[in-house]
């Protein structure tokens, strides 16, 4: 009697054993994939105008580092202020936007951005991970940019002309259209106030920053 409890201690043992390996592996395998990837940022020059721009690749998809700031009529700086396009770079109502990224990248759709979101953790903390470590509205509003995509706060221009948002508030158009009204289309809106990114929709002729996506 007393041998065989001694082999039932040992096989219950050796179950116990493993269970606890194979459960701090799985865990340790949830945790990789959850962590950031190792983001290296590269750049290339739009040959329109010689502005040279970061990028860096995302899960499978490969995003500019910086807002756009390729001047044609009809985009605007920031309080008409050059020194804003150099920072944040220049705002864009949707018509535009729809044709401002330079060859081979593209204004991205809705769905790009739900996949963008996915790939650094969720909409729940996506603008978090997104926006930049400095520049917004408070310190705590301020990102983390594991990812280096380096989203800053540039702020909106409204059809009738008027600026808001700056420090507070980034926001990038999709080519999406509202599925409810043809005078809207979604963007993507990151805000000082939340970790989280969400999809809206708004008013085309409004001018916002453009973020690129690398073609397929």
């Amino acid at each position: 009697m007393k041998r065989f409890t001694i082999s039932i201690f040992f096989i219950s043992f050796f179950f116990f054993a493993c269970s606890e390996s194979n459960s701090s592996s799985a865990n340790e395998s949830e945790k990789e994939n959850s962590e950031p990837q190792e983001s290296v940022l590269e750049t290339f020059t739009d040959e329109r105008d010689g502005q040279e721009y970061k990028y860096i690749k995302i899960g499978n998809q490969t995003w500019m580092a910086e807002n756009l700031n390729y001047e044609t009529e009809d985009s605007y700086c920031y309080d008409d202020a050059s020194a804003n396009c150099e920072k944040y770079g220049r705002l864009y109502a949707w018509e535009l936007a729809l044709e401002v990224c330079p060859d081979y990248w593209h204004l991205p759709s809705k769905m790009e951005f739900e996949l963008l979101m996915k790939n650094v953790g969720g909409e729940a903390i996506a603008g978090q991970m997104l926006k930049s470590k400095a520049d917004w509205y408070t310190i705590r509003g301020n990102g983390t940019d594991d990812f280096k995509f380096s989203a800053f706060p540039a702020g909106m221009r409204n059809s009738d002309g008027s600026f808001e948002d700056i420090s507070r508030n980034a926001s990038f158009w999709t080519e999406t259209e509202s599925e409810e009204d043809e005078y809207m289309a979604y963007y993507l809106v990151l805000d000082y106030s939340v970790e989280s990114a969400y999809l809206r929709y708004h008013y085309k002729g409004n001018a916002r920053s453009v973020r690129c996506v690398k073609d397929n």
